[in-house]
């Protein structure tokens, strides 16, 4: 589903593609209309839609004047027997931006994707021919191993009109300015649920991990402990964890990964990530040195927005020669080093 402000920005019009097919991939033959809900929160929104259109009209523009407030808004499908699809994602409206949200069906986790980087969702205006869906779902069996207290799984489809999506492998947005959050439960003793982890220790406790298809990461998360999620910006979808382990509480390089990596383009091991935790949100410098000390390259940003990435090109954007290089990282005057292969 799209939304775009209409009206000098006073409305919203919502626009989504003709289901044609049931959740389990045979056709859909009896839809009957469509039904747009809309909420102030995503928790807060009605068991009745707010309107209804039929099913051969796939646009709704909202008839009050929205500027200045926050909506929520999401469309089922409903075939004649008044059975309902599963939610489209959400459009959430805020400070005149239209941002889209993938939500579990829990509500546990979500991902946020702001107005800047919803252009890949859309054929329009990706690569991909058809427009995506994104889905949050919940890893079991993840969730049941030692120490973790949620997990869940971040994909983008396409291909909603065959029998089964394609899953986008690897997908990425442009920039790490989407929010992934997952939520953690608090019981009526003020302890995280599955832990004995008190509620106000929360910040020094519990981390968020991502899976880079190899091993499990710990990423510099944020921890909110009045929404109780814990959540970071990334570029990246995938598996994401809560899990019992110490959180830094200053800035701390926790993984540099993989130490040999070939920038060739293949797209396995072409860049080398550095992540670090930085709680005080000071400024963090990451640096490329080659083995004499010369200074190859000042990192950009990587793929979550505490971590930096090297594709092996110096300053003047050529590859560098194989090798060791030395990373510095520096935040808080705390100064780390270490080493990395450049290999071809």
């Amino acid at each position: 589903m799209k939304g775009t402000l209409v009206d000098g920005g006073k409305r919203i019009k919502l626009q989504w593609k003709p289901v044609t097919r049931n959740e389990d991939g045979t056709p859909c033959t009896d839809l009957q209309e469509y039904g747009i809900y809309r909420s102030t929160s995503l928790a807060g929104f009605d068991v009745e839609p707010s309107s209804t259109v039929a099913q051969s009209i796939l646009t709704w523009t909202e008839t009050e004047n929205i500027i200045g407030r926050t909506y929520y808004y999401k469309v089922r499908a409903v075939d004649i027997g008044g059975v309902e699809s599963g939610d489209s994602m959400i459009i959430m409206v805020q400070d005149e931006k239209v941002n889209v949200i993938a939500l579990a069906e829990d509500m546990y986790a979500k991902v946020i994707i702001p107005e800047e980087l919803t252009s890949i969702l859309y054929e329009e205006s990706n690569s991909y021919g058809d427009d995506l869906n994104i889905t949050v779902e919940e890893v079991e069996e993840e969730k049941d191993k030692d120490k973790v207290v949620s997990c869940y799984e971040f994909s983008a489809f396409k291909g909603y009109d065959n029998e089964t999506p394609e899953e986008i492998e690897s997908f990425s947005f442009a920039k790490p300015k989407s929010s992934v959050s997952l939520s953690y439960e608090v019981n009526s003793q003020g302890v995280v649920k599955g832990t004995n982890i008190k509620a106000s220790q929360v910040g020094r406790n519990l981390a968020l991990f991502w899976f880079n298809g190899i091993e499990w990461v710990k990423l510099g998360a944020k921890t909110d402990t009045g929404e109780q999620v814990l959540w970071i910006r990334t570029k990246k979808l995938g598996m994401y964890k809560i899990k019992q382990a110490p959180a830094a509480t200053e800035f701390t390089l926790n993984k540099v990964y993989p130490r040999i990596f070939t920038p060739n383009n293949d797209g396995l091991n072409d860049v080398v990530n550095f992540e670090y935790a930085n709680p005080n949100e000071k400024g963090v410098v990451c640096r490329i040195f080659d083995i004499r000390g010369a200074l190859v390259r000042q990192l950009d940003i990587g793929q979550t927005e505490t971590s930096f990435a090297w594709d092996g090109k110096d300053e003047k954007g050529r590859v560098a020669l194989s090798g060791v290089y030395i990373y510095q990282l520096e935040g808080e005057g705390k100064v780390v080093n270490g080493t990395v292969i450049l290999a071809k």
